[in-house]
């Protein structure tokens, strides 16, 4: 299978009129060129909010109405304008698969897991109803989510719901797979399994791969398609890439994989903020936490780490009290309001209304909360993100961008304790660095307590003052 893309452009149609005044526009992506087949994988590299996601969505024929795409994608010498939606949507299932950057927009809520992957099996492979069920438990198994076969997305954890989407997407074996950031908020286990999963995909399948991890791109191997602000800056050999003399650009990536150097502060041992003791949390029957102690002091940083679906993301609910515990005690110091405990999400599209410009809604929440919007303008200056942004709805923005904007907003309201959940999962390692520096330093210069909850640990661990590591609980069958 090979594929070429030849000078895919992608522009807003704001204030456009017609498609004639595209060639005076600047581009928000492009021009691109490059190629891959099922001999030779790309990975796509860039920082957050250079257009990765843009690149996939324009070759799948699903990106937002107010962009246009100009250019071309050959397909074993067949060639299809990237304008024309409904025919490359009609390769969907068929020819092409995206396994997309946000999981939970791409599940079914109101179906359980393993009745997801059974329906590829009936519907697009033609199977029976056995042979589907055979093959959905095999997928399952793989990627270690037997326990995960009755459950509803809801009830999965970020890194169970991208192993899922994952299964569902390879249960099609198609030609053409593009994954978009799919190591994106796993374990180093989970990871080492996705990666012999897609190793043996891109055997079989053309591959192309979006990603910010940069281990993972040195051992995809293939070719490497570095994009930085909406442009091409190279396409060659991985191996050669990453090889002295490396691009300015991926050294500065590589020199933040180190951990921020900042002068630890200390508050006084005894300001006590939040204290939880022999907390226990079940649901439906199973346990999962159980005996969990917790101490949250003033400039204090606490790193909450395990393997994915063992319930730190739940443990981040029960310090802000969003869930009650089953057992146990949780005290709250009276100094810390109801509004001062805030959680950043693990995933952003949750949290901001569809359709409204994100100007809109952070007008509401000054208005609410008697703040200056020019509090808004300091605070993206400082987080990188362009004043333009604000005139966008969610669906126009990359999970990085937004999840720089959730992170704003809590700052916003100068919180007391901040619970980071993967906060840092959808940012390359430059925009990465720098958010873990502002939080760190927010919780220094306010005094607060941090706690971030990571499977990303080489960057925290050695600024944490506590560590709380959790280990899955047995409960009896």
């Amino acid at each position: 299978m090979q594929l070429k893309i030849d000078k895919l452009t992608i522009y807003s149609d704001e204030n456009l009129t017609t498609r004639a005044h595209l060639s005076d526009r600047r581009a928000l992506l492009g021009p691109l060129n490059f190629s891959f087949s099922d001999q030779e994988p790309v990975t796509v590299l860039g920082h957050t909010g250079a257009g990765k996601s843009l690149l996939a969505q324009a070759l799948m024929g699903t990106l937002a109405v107010n962009l246009t795409v100009t250019g071309t994608l050959t397909i074993n010498g067949r060639i299809f304008d990237l304008a024309d939606r409904k025919k490359l949507q009609a390769l969907w299932g068929k020819t092409l698969v995206l396994l997309p950057q946000e999981p939970w927009n791409a599940l079914n809520p109101l179906k359980k897991a393993a009745s997801q992957i059974i329906e590829v099996g009936r519907f697009v492979l033609n199977q029976d109803k056995q042979t589907a069920s055979k093959q959905s438990i095999q997928r399952l198994a793989t990627l270690s989510l037997m326990d995960c076969q009755n459950k509803y997305p809801h009830q999965l954890s970020g890194g169970m719901a991208q192993r899922l989407t994952y299964a569902i997407i390879s249960c099609a074996n198609t030609p053409v797979m593009i994954l978009d950031e799919p190591s994106k908020g796993l374990d180093k286990t989970a990871v080492e399994q996705l990666f012999k999963q897609i190793k043996h995909t891109s055997q079989q399948a053309a591959l192309l791969t979006i990603t910010h991890d940069l281990a993972l791109c040195q051992r995809l191997g293939g070719k490497l398609l570095i994009i930085q602000q909406g442009r091409q800056l190279a396409f060659a050999q991985t191996k050669q890439l990453f090889t002295c003399p490396r691009l300015p650009y991926l050294e500065q990536l590589i020199a933040a994989t180190k951990p921020p150097s900042i002068h630890k502060k200390f508050g006084s041992v005894n300001e006590v903020l939040l204290e939880m003791k022999d907390i226990q949390y079940s649901i439906s029957g199973k346990t999962i936490l159980n005996n969990v102690n917790l101490t949250l002091k003033c400039a204090q940083i606490t790193l909450i780490q395990g393997i994915s679906g063992v319930g730190k993301s739940t443990l981040g609910d029960l310090i802000c009290g969003l869930k009650r515990p089953s057992r146990g005690h949780r005290s709250v110091d009276n100094q810390v309001g109801k509004l001062e405990i805030q959680k950043i999400y693990q995933e952003p599209t949750a949290v901001f209304a569809p359709g409204i410009p994100l100007k809109l809604l952070f007008k509401d929440v000054c208005k609410l909360h008697q703040i200056k919007f020019s509090s808004v303008l300091n605070g993206m200056e400082k987080l990188k993100l362009d004043v333009s942004l604000l005139q966008r709805d969610k669906s126009s923005l990359s999970g990085g961008e937004l999840q720089r904007f959730a992170l704003l907003r809590v700052f916003l309201l100068k919180p007391k304790i901040i619970v980071a959940d993967e906060v840092t999962s959808r940012l390359d390692e430059c925009h990465s660095r720098t958010i873990l520096e502002l939080l760190i330093n927010y919780c220094y210069e306010q005094n607060a307590a941090l706690v971030i909850i990571s499977h990303q640990t080489e960057q925290i661990v050695t600024l944490a003052d506590q560590i709380i590591s959790l280990k899955p609980v047995l409960n009896k069958r």
